[in-house]
């Protein structure tokens, strides 16, 4: 059984309709889920997020992507499930059209391999990715009782995690920068007041500091 989330089933309905057409109507439904989709037979259980190459790229830039990391996550370690990060398209095009270095690139990539006990996989194009999806279906086989709707309890945070989540909403600071910044400047408030100093940490460089100098001026008007 195919579940696909239902938001990723409007924006991508070309993958939802190939999969009706290759594993039939009645192993293919849409549900709202935490992740783009889950894959259930009598043989495992799989959840998958589905990013775009350069989807893949701009989360690690934003910061975005560590909350879908740690979903994917608490979906693996509370459902005793697999879960998959599915990348799609070439990795050289954030190098063409992003101006990334290949060796970024990779760094990202060996990074999520290293950081995250999910499994990633990677995929050509969205053709790939339907028949991926659809081959992965056939190895679990059917499963005859009824399938509920996944519902994941946010993880409590401990306070050092708490932390870290405040330093690393800024822009461009992922979970090393971030844990630089709070082993230099001791607490978040320390690191919020001291911003014009972030640049005696390591690996933070003039663009990091003004992007959050920025967001921290920036006068906020309700709907902007």
């Amino acid at each position: 059984m195919i579940i696909i989330d239902t938001r990723e089933a409007s924006k991508s309905q070309t993958i939802y309709n190939s999969l009706v057409k290759l594993v039939g109507q009645e192993n293919v439904r849409a549900e709202n889920m935490p992740v783009d989709y889950r894959i259930l037979g009598f043989k495992g259980e799989f959840f998958i997020e589905r990013k775009a190459v350069l989807d893949f790229v701009g989360s690690w830039q934003n910061g975005r992507i560590f909350e879908q990391f740690n979903t994917l996550s608490l979906l693996q370690e509370e459902l005793k499930a697999t879960s998959l990060l599915l990348i799609e398209g070439s990795l050289h095009l954030p190098v063409k059209f992003r101006r990334w270095k290949k060796e970024s690139v990779m760094g990202l990539l060996a990074s999520t391999v290293f950081s995250w006990s999910f499994k990633t996989v990677c995929v050509p194009s969205q053709q790939y990715t339907i028949l991926f999806l659809a081959s992965l279906n056939k190895l679990v086989g059917k499963i005859e009782k009824e399938i509920h709707p996944v519902e994941v309890k946010p993880k409590a945070l401990t306070l050092d995690e708490q932390a870290r989540r405040i330093i690393e909403s800024f822009p461009d600071v992922g979970p090393n920068l971030a844990l630089r910044l709070l082993e230099h400047f001791s607490t978040p408030l320390s690191v919020i007041n001291n911003v014009e100093k972030w640049d005696e940490v390591e690996g933070i460089g003039e663009k990091i500091k003004e992007k959050a100098i920025q967001v921290l001026n920036h006068k906020f008007k309700r709907g902007e």
